[in-house]
């Protein structure tokens, strides 16, 4: 699929393995209900892209809840009506793309 929309969110780490695999168990109940307060507005995201390379740093703004620790995260949003085909193609070529900035 082609990409129509890329979002850049500041957001905080503690919530990344939510974010990602819904594993919520971590969570105090008040970070739960930003999270999904927050997915609710992004609702329109189809997908989530997390360099895991990244060293998380502190920020008075994440995207959600109180300062903390926070990594970049994309949203992404896609063509509908592009293929899947392109979707691993994009995926493949980000990775391609990190696996150079680390050389």
């Amino acid at each position: 699929m082609k990409i129509k929309e890329k979002h850049t969110y500041t957001f905080p780490s503690y919530a990344i393995s939510a974010l990602i695999n819904g594993d919520y168990s971590g969570l105090e109940e008040d970070d739960e209900k930003n999270l999904k307060g927050f997915l609710k507005r992004e609702s329109y995201i189809d997908e989530w892209d997390v360099d895991s390379d990244q060293d998380p740093s502190f920020t008075s703004h994440p995207a959600f809840g109180l300062a903390c620790d926070c990594v970049e995260v994309t949203g992404i949003v896609w063509d509908k009506e592009d293929t899947k085909e392109s979707r691993i193609a994009y995926f493949n070529k980000v990775a391609d793309e990190n696996n150079h900035k680390r050389s």
